[in-house]
């Protein structure tokens, strides 16, 4: 038989919302025993009995009882129900709950013309609550036989004798020695109960006050600048109904001069657990709706619990910034009455996740202070076109320095990214949370796990004719470097990270035969594939990022060296160049390079670790050197193309003979380059590296924390 749930709650809700009704007015919940809002809320009761059908009425002990016969031929029983008297100010919930619960079971039950192997009553026992005779369960003692002479001519505060209330009521005190007759024939008893029932009432006031987040025209303000609400942003980026939230009662209350609640705001930092694609993470974000997000409306402790928790549980970390992400606010001055030392409490959990969980932010407003050093420190981060900026200071403070700028001017999407500040910036909110999830798809919940091989239809062993010709044979031109990459991975895998800094290099994920892999991409468009001061930043965060979490690396490598040039020195580029060769010198997990064609110089050779076994090969369009011929053949011979009868021709004689010389199959004749392959073959290659590194992969911190 099916059962409505939808219009049982719906009736359970009506019910409960009626007897709240009943109340005395200056305290609600509040229906003291033998009090008139008593007798008011029973004589509802009454009329609820009488319309379900039921036979009514009051036993020994006063208990009000709603029986249902059966047809069949048994004197068996079963008892539900609770009480609808409180303590004051007891909530609209407690015994209600019981009561109202057993209608709704009764209703059912007719409704449905159900017929029971058994009698059935609903139960409202008599002054279960504590009251002015200082005892409770009056009517459950009655029926157990407990409810002794001492208790019974007990006299309350206005002189009225307990024994007798109840007898005016229809008991019968003089039969309450032994327990009632009716207990011999009581199959069971159930009693739905819920207790603390104000505490819950206030609790469930607090919460639907704080889901009002900065009200109605905050709100609004959100929405028609194109914005979700931090909770919506939260329920689009989660599993439905998924979120567990936690200190939603949290925030900034106002009391009368009873200590009774006027009102509520909820913290403008809310997180929790939730999932995503079934897989457990944390996430927390701003109210930008509360004070912009900044710290007056904001909670310390839940900032540094949502670090803690994530950090504690071994989840990735999702931050959804738009603010000032809990930073200070000059108002903080007046409301607090003096001025804070600048300091960030919590910061070390943010810099032990950074080597331990995976971190995503995404600023999805104006973002400023310690709201852009979350962005920022994280293994991802994410804007919005036009509706996102990121800066360390908003245009009003700029201004006082005499620039006088729009938010995007000062630091919107297309400044972040060529900066290196922010990895990738999209169209829409929706977008974002996308790129998060794709993101995290290809780490594990933390360093203490590894990343499974998930299944693939991409054919291992799978050749691309077209590779045979991807270099161009001309050293001078170019080649789109991307499409290469998506030819040699398994089939829209790719993702990338951090395309417009450093664009020499392409950094991103993907998968080969299912594993995740780290993949570093030379790319000739710029600069000529030569490392910029911005290229080896890049490459230092992208390789750290795949040693902390056991990401095998595959480089193909198409690099001439470093940038050279008054630009690049200024920019000091030898010492960031250096500082990304040593990094992957330190790296431990495995790794494969695959020279496609240029490798020369100091950045060059970091293409591989010290003397740590690598797996390395190259196509037969590979070139290297401690520089390139060209450009070098006119310095090093120009004694013998100066004394030439024919200095051009014996350039070009000089120039044939040290490129036969340079074949890369001269090097490999020395060991010097372990194998050529046919770059038709190159995926097979991949295949085969990633199976063979799968288990050298080791779990735990590296050595290294990693650092934004």
């Amino acid at each position: 038989m099916e059962f409505d749930i939808e219009s049982n709650i719906s009736f359970i809700e009506d019910k409960i919302n009626a007897l709240g009704q009943i109340t005395e007015q200056e305290k609600p919940y509040t229906r003291i025993v033998f009090s008139k809002e008593f007798y008011d809320g029973r004589s509802w009761l009454n009329d609820q009995f009488k319309s379900l059908g039921l036979s009514i009425s009051t036993d020994e002990a006063g208990n009000l009882v709603g029986l249902l016969k059966t047809n069949k031929k048994t004197e068996k029983l079963v008892i539900m129900g609770s009480h609808i008297d409180t303590v004051p100010s007891g909530g609209r919930f407690d015994g209600v709950a019981g009561v109202v619960s057993a209608l709704c079971v009764m209703n059912h039950i007719i409704n449905n013309n159900i017929n029971l192997p058994f009698d059935l009553a609903v139960y409202d026992y008599l002054g279960e609550e504590l009251n002015d005779w200082g005892t409770s369960c009056i009517g459950s003692r009655g029926i157990g036989g407990v409810l002794n002479q001492e208790i019974l001519s007990r006299k309350n505060t206005s002189g009225l004798v307990l024994s007798e209330e109840i007898d005016k009521i229809g008991g019968n005190t003089k039969l309450l020695n032994n327990p009632l007759p009716i207990t011999k024939n009581i199959l069971a008893c159930l009693e739905l109960h819920i207790e603390q029932g104000k505490i819950l009432e206030e609790k469930l006031i607090r919460e639907k006050l704080s889901e009002n987040l900065g009200g109605k025209e905050r709100v609004k303000k959100q929405h028609d600048a194109g914005r979700y609400t931090i909770r919506e942003r939260i329920n689009i980026l989660t599993d439905k109904s998924s979120f567990h939230e936690i200190g939603k009662i949290s925030g900034s209350a106002t009391y009368d001069e009873n200590n009774d609640l006027v009102n509520f705001r909820g913290s403008n930092f809310i997180f929790g657990n939730a999932k995503i694609d079934g897989r457990n993470i944390v996430v927390g974000g701003d109210d930008f709706t509360l004070r912009g997000g900044s710290a007056d409306a904001s909670i310390r402790e839940k900032h540094l619990k949502c670090e803690q928790m994530a950090l504690s549980l071994q989840l990735p970390l999702i931050r959804i910034v738009e603010g000032s992400g809990g930073g200070g606010s000059v108002k903080t001055i007046e409301t607090t009455g003096r001025a804070n030392v600048p300091e960030v409490e919590g910061w070390n959990l943010v810099v032990e996740s950074m080597g331990t969980i995976p971190r995503v932010a995404l600023g999805l407003g104006s973002v400023a202070g310690l709201g852009a050093a979350h962005l920022a420190c994280s293994h991802y981060s994410v804007m919005v076109k036009e509706k996102s900026a990121v800066f360390v200071a908003g245009p009003p403070v700029v201004e006082q320095i005499g620039q006088k700028l729009t938010k995007n001017e000062l630091g919107g999407y297309e400044i972040q990214l060529k900066s290196g500040a922010v990895d990738a910036a999209v169209d829409t909110e929706e977008e974002a949370f996308n790129s998060a999830k794709k993101f995290l798809s290809y780490l594990p919940n933390s360093v203490y796990q590894l990343t499974e091989q998930l299944s693939t239809e991409d054919n291992p062993n799978r050749t691309s004719e077209w590779l045979i010709d991807a270099i161009p044979r001309d050293i001078k031109s170019v080649y789109k470097i991307r499409p290469i990459i998506e030819e040699l991975v398994d089939k829209n895998t790719f993702f990338e990270i951090g395309k417009e800094y450093g664009k020499s290099i392409v950094t991103g994920f993907c998968r080969i035969n299912g594993w995740s892999i780290a993949l570093m991409a030379s790319d000739p468009y710029s600069y000529g594939g030569c490392w910029t001061s911005d290229t080896c930043k890049k490459v230092q965060k992208f390789v750290d990022l795949a040693e902390t979490f056991h990401l095998p690396v595959i480089y193909l490598v198409d690099c001439p060296g470093f940038q050279v040039g008054l630009d690049a020195e200024k920019k000091g580029t030898i010492k960031e160049g250096v500082r990304a060769m040593s990094a992957i010198w330190q790296t431990t997990t495995p790794w494969l390079s695959i020279i496609m064609r240029n490798c020369f110089g100091v950045a060059g050779a970091a293409h591989k670790r010290g003397s740590s076994y690598i797996s390395r090969c190259a196509w037969p369009s590979a070139r290297w050197g401690s520089l390139p011929l060209e450009g070098g053949i006119e310095a090093a011979y120009r004694s013998d193309i100066e004394n030439s009868n024919d200095p051009k021709a014996e350039l070009e004689k000089i120039t044939t003979r040290l490129n036969k010389l340079r074949s890369p199959l001269r090097s490999a004749e020395s060991f010097l380059i372990e194998e050529i392959i046919d770059p038709r073959n190159t995926r097979k290659t991949m295949c085969e590296f990633a199976d063979l590194a799968a288990p050298l992969r080791k779990i735990g911190m590296t050595s290294r924390t990693m650092r934004p």
